[in-house]
């Protein structure tokens, strides 16, 4: 399949998502929600004339096809995971990486020293946790660590927990609690510490695209959010989710 370059694109926005509920999520298995990102970014610039087209990938074929000119952009990042992208002044969200277990196990996090204890932990490829404490035991104990990829890579982490083939995950307290909830089994997994302080979390556009146009994107994005937020549609979409507005708590 061929590929318009982003440059000769114009009103038209083709967006890579992936499967990280509520902020974004995967229409066949979210009773056709595509997450509350992907809502008010298609709100925002809808209204304002330009189209919007999201794609569902992988993480890393995400982040791999924005950075060749494939992709306009990414609804769902951290300022961490691509630092080469265009980030505009405002965020969609914000979360904090924690960790989570069976409700009957013995291990908690709590410093450094907890992670000599944790014999297996499951992350995801790609991902940047906001924390360089966990991205050295990630880096240096291979062995200990189960990195899965693909499509619904949360629920993959819930059900190797729920095996036993890992101790503990890692993942962005919003997106755990939407997983574990939606699996029905909050009676069995919980969270056992924060790692890192507040993650914001963003739509950002490709390094591929033109600066002056990426600056055209960042005015409706910072103008649009403003706009819901005063008018209450902002409360609304949030709520499809059962979010809070990130900046009120």
């Amino acid at each position: 399949m061929a590929f318009t370059p982003v440059s000769a694109r114009a009103d038209h926005l083709r967006m890579g998502v992936g499967d990280w509920c509520p902020y974004v999520c995967n229409p066949a298995t979210a009773d056709g929600r595509e997450g509350y990102l992907v809502d008010i970014f298609r709100e925002i610039f809808e209204n304002a004339g330009v189209s919007v087209e999201t794609v569902f990938l992988p993480f890393a074929r995400n982040i791999q096809m924005n950075r060749t000119g494939q992709l306009d952009g990414i609804i769902g990042v951290y300022r961490t995971d691509v630092r080469d992208f265009y980030f505009p002044s405002v965020h969609l969200g914000k979360g904090y990486s924690h960790f989570y277990t069976l409700r009957d196990s013995d291990w908690r996090f709590r410093d450094e020293s907890s992670l000599a204890s944790l014999t297996s932990l499951g992350s995801v490829k790609g991902y940047d946790y906001g924390s360089e404490l966990l991205q050295r035991f990630i880096d240096s104990r291979p062995e200990r660590n189960r990195v899965v990829t693909g499509n619904d890579p949360q629920q993959r982490l819930a059900q190797l927990l729920l095996r036993g083939r890992i101790l503990a995950f890692v993942e962005d307290n919003n997106v755990a609690s939407y997983t574990i909830e939606s699996m029905g089994v909050s009676s069995q997994v919980i969270s056992v510490g924060q790692i890192g302080g507040a993650m914001p979390v963003y739509a950002v556009f490709s390094p591929a695209m033109k600066a002056d146009r990426a600056a055209i994107y960042f005015t409706l994005l910072a103008e649009g959010l403003e706009q819901l937020r005063e008018d209450g549609r902002l409360a609304d979409i949030l709520g499809r989710y059962g979010v809070a507005d990130w900046e009120k708590h």
